[in-house]
């Protein structure tokens, strides 16, 4: 049986990207692994992702983005056979 072993990435939606993104990067010194511009903004911490999206564009289709369009009841777990 897979045992589990994290919590691989938590989401959050935010409705002041640009401030929440600051507050992670400058105050709690999160690394941006990724952003697409008012859309959402990853960050690495340690071996887990937090996901940050702005809940106005996350569930609109861009067909440019590596992203899918998705609803906010997501989570994802890491697991080891």
């Amino acid at each position: 049986m897979p045992q589990l072993n994290a919590i691989l990435e938590t989401c959050l939606y935010v409705d002041d990207l640009p401030a929440a993104e600051a507050f992670y990067s400058e105050v709690l010194g999160l690394e941006c692994f990724g952003r697409q511009e008012h859309r959402h903004v990853f960050f690495r911490c340690g071996r887990q992702m937090l996901l940050l999206f702005n809940p106005e564009t996350s569930e609109l289709i861009e067909p440019d983005s590596e992203i899918p369009p998705h609803g906010s009841r997501w989570f994802f777990f890491l697991m080891i056979r």
